[in-house]
């Protein structure tokens, strides 16, 4: 509580988790959250559930800790320890108790995100960090992920496994609705309505013809022309460039030769499919930390429908789709498992969502010859 206020970040989510026989702020759970005699700053309980093969989740605001916190093995769990639960599973049971879902640290670990993403499971993705170019694996898989229709806010954290980590090094920025109180539901609301921006440094803000991160355009099968607007501010002169991405690809950008702190950024895009856009700004400047990040920032996306003609990019569907199907071949060959019944249902999982992506790839093509 302390650390937010020195940071002015309104809500801290305190991660519970598991080191094989070790457990982290378990004891927190029960106590749930607390708010400061101001109503300013919160501090949420909420664990951090872990596979090494399949991934990170946090799972954020749920009435009740959702158990176990790791499965398959060391170093996460117990040394031979078997997989007794998918990432879904913890997903659907943070749901089913109100809570938020984020890919932690995303990409990594990846396997069995990629699967929760497709079907639907995964409200939000987390950056750690940021790279001088913005080119890292973060950015990189969120995109291709987006390519494909997928709608994922983006958010960021700190991961703060040290005290050599300050909280809020990499923060969210949600817009709450203006008429809710700043609780907890107002905020998860907020980041699954897509309102969001991750920062490191910077304020940043994108409208596309008066629409703002999170908003979905519906444009006739002719499509059209949007205006894309996007500001950085910040305290201090860091910001080295701010540009618009449109489907991953950077058609706006706008450079200081010397850092600034006010710097904008207008175009006018032609679209012709169904499609995303982004604002980001970069920076040379960096926190040092445990994990040393750009001074940089990225909106979520404003999304843009084009009738008849739906996003999906076919050579990013086909990598995430050898992902699911490397996930699935570990599960039913490789993985530790202790009852047959739990790998056929973890198998028939997995082997769902590729096959939906796989129908998605299918029909593209028919659609293309």
């Amino acid at each position: 509580m302390l650390q937010a206020a020195a940071e002015d970040v309104a809500f801290v989510h305190l991660l519970a988790t598991q080191w094989g026989d070790q457990y982290t702020t378990v004891n927190d759970l029960p106590w749930g959250s607390s708010t400061d005699p101001g109503g300013r700053h919160a501090v949420i309980v909420g664990t951090e559930n872990r596979s090494n093969m399949l991934g990170h989740l946090g799972l954020l605001g749920a009435r009740r800790p959702v158990l176990s916190m790791s499965a398959g093995g060391a170093p996460e769990g117990r040394i031979g320890g078997a997989l007794t639960e998918l990432l879904a599973d913890w997903a659907d049971r943070c749901h089913a108790e109100g809570g938020l879902v984020v890919a932690a640290h995303f990409p990594l670990p990846y396997a069995e995100i990629a699967t929760d993403i497709v079907t639907g499971r995964i409200d939000a993705v987390e950056m750690q960090c940021f790279a001088p170019g913005l080119d890292n694996p973060s950015i990189l898989e969120w995109y291709r992920f987006l390519n494909c229709g997928y709608r994922l806010p983006v958010l960021g954290g700190t991961d703060k496994m040290s005290a050599e980590v300050p909280v809020g090094a990499v923060r969210t920025y949600a817009r709450l609705d203006p008429d809710a109180p700043p609780t907890f539901d107002s905020w998860s609301a907020a980041v699954r309505a897509g309102r969001t921006f991750a920062t490191s440094g910077p304020i940043i803000e994108l409208t596309v013809d008066g629409h703002s991160p999170g908003d979905v355009l519906s444009l006739p099968s002719t499509g059209g022309h949007l205006e894309v607007h996007v500001r950085s501010r910040s305290a201090q002169p860091l910001i080295s460039a701010v540009e618009v991405v449109l489907n991953g690809r950077v058609v706006a950008v706008q450079e200081s030769a010397t850092s600034s702190d006010d710097l904008s950024v207008k175009t006018l895009v032609d679209i012709r499919d169904g499609a995303w856009i982004a604002g980001r700004s970069r920076s040379v400047h960096e926190v040092h930390s445990a994990f040393n990040s750009s001074m940089a920032s990225h909106t979520s996306p404003v999304y843009v429908e084009v009738r008849d003609r739906p996003l999906f990019n076919a050579d990013d569907a086909a990598v995430i789709l050898d992902i699911i199907n490397g996930t699935l071949g570990w599960v039913r060959d490789m993985a530790a498992v202790g009852r047959p019944l739990d790998r056929a249902r973890m198998v028939d999982l997995i082997a769902d969502s590729a096959a939906q992506l796989k129908d998605r790839l299918d029909t593209h093509h028919r659609k293309v010859v």
